[in-house]
């Protein structure tokens, strides 16, 4: 398997040669791009028409696109978000605050 792997396509096709080629399970990041250029797989742009205009769209708009769902703010255009499990703290420790100032 290949991880992090920039500047090449084919990843899979990187990955069998890891398989084949080493005693390696999995290669990361630099090395992984080195031994897929040592392999003889060409490096290659990965932009696309598609990527170049939703990264000139983001550009423009100053905010990163919301591909997050169920957090909180997640209607909103630019993050940070709140995670959910923080939410759902915040929720049960108000809840806790509300039933322990009901008790006295």
């Amino acid at each position: 398997a290949v991880g992090c792997l920039r500047g090449v396509k084919n990843a899979i096709g990187v990955a069998r040669a890891v398989m084949e080629h080493t005693t390696h399970t999995l290669l990361v990041g630099e090395k992984a791009s080195d031994f897929a250029k040592m392999v003889g797989f060409p490096a290659e742009s990965l932009e696309t028409a598609r990527s170049d205009r939703m990264h000139q769209e983001w550009l423009k708009a100053k905010c990163q696109p919301n591909t997050f769902r169920g957090f909180v703010g997640d209607e909103d255009s630019c993050p940070p978000y709140k995670p959910p499990s923080t939410t759902m703290q915040n929720n049960a420790r108000q809840r806790q605050q509300r039933e322990e100032a009901n008790l006295e």
